[in-house]
C-alpha cells in the first residue's frame, strides 16, 4: 500500500513539474523560424529524411509552384529515407519553377539527391557531399527473395546513374561504377564544383548572386 502511495505521489509531482510542462523552447524558435522560411519562398530540410518529409517539403513545393516564381531549399542533412527523398526529387523535376539548392554543412545520401535536382546549386566551402549506394536490412529471406531485393537495388542504380549523368560532368558509367563499388563517395565543394555538381561555392567576396540566379530564364 505505501509502495502505491509514494508511485502516485511521485506520478503527481512529474505531472506538476514545469520541466514536463515546458515545451522545448529550441523546437518553437526551429519552428518559427521554419515556418517564416516558408513566407520567404525558401524549405528548409535540416535533420533525416523521413515520411514528415511529405508534409514539410512536398506539400509546400506543390503549394509554392501555384505560381511561377523561384523556390529555394536549404539542406543540411546526412541523408535518411531514400524512397522519401525520391517523391522531392519527383516534385522538383516536374514543377516549372527552378529550384535554388543551398547547402549548409552536409548534403549526404538522400539530401545528395534533393540537391542535385535542383536546377541552380549551391554549397559554402566547408560543405560536404556524399554519395552512395545506400543500405538495405533484409533481415532472414529466401534466396530467391534475396535474388530480388538484389535485382532491385540494380535497377535503382541504373537509374540513379543516368539521373546524376543528366545533372553533373560525371560520366553514367562513372555513377554506375561508383554505386556498384558500395563505397561512400564525399566531395569537397571545390571537387564538386568543378565536376558540375554544384555551380557555386560561397566564399568571402564571392557570395551567390542570388538576385541574379532569381531573375534567370529557366
Amino acid at each position: 500500500m505505501a509502495n502505491n502511495q509514494k508511485a502516485q505521489q511521485n506520478q503527481d509531482n512529474d505531472e506538476e513539474s514545469p520541466i514536463q510542462q515546458s515545451p522545448n523552447p529550441f523546437d518553437e524558435y526551429a519552428h518559427n523560424t521554419y515556418e517564416e522560411l516558408l513566407e520567404e519562398r525558401i524549405i528548409l530540410l535540416n535533420g533525416d529524411i523521413r515520411e514528415n518529409i511529405i508534409e514539410k517539403a512536398a506539400i509546400p513545393l506543390m503549394q509554392m509552384a501555384q505560381t511561377k516564381e523561384p523556390i529555394q531549399i536549404y539542406l543540411n542533412s546526412y541523408g535518411g529515407s531514400i524512397n522519401d527523398s525520391q517523391a522531392i526529387v519527383d516534385i522538383i523535376l516536374t514543377i516549372d519553377n527552378p529550384v535554388i539548392g543551398m547547402v549548409f554543412g552536409k548534403a549526404m545520401s538522400a539530401a545528395f539527391d534533393i540537391l542535385i535536382a535542383s536546377d541552380y546549386r549551391i554549397a559554402y566551402p566547408n560543405s560536404l557531399l556524399m554519395c552512395h549506394s545506400g543500405t538495405a536490412s533484409l533481415g532472414l529471406q529466401t534466396l530467391p527473395a534475396l535474388n530480388i531485393e538484389a535485382k532491385l537495388h540494380e535497377s535503382y542504380f541504373e537509374r540513379w546513374s543516368k539521373f546524376y549523368a543528366t545533372r553533373t560532368k560525371i560520366s553514367e558509367k562513372e555513377w554506375l561504377d561508383l554505386l556498384n563499388s558500395g563505397n561512400n563517395r564525399y566531395f569537397f565543394p571545390q571537387e564538386a564544383l568543378q565536376k558540375g555538381i554544384i555551380h557555386h561555392i560561397v566564399s568571402p567576396g564571392n557570395k551567390p548572386p542570388l538576385n541574379k540566379i532569381l531573375r534567370m530564364k529557366w
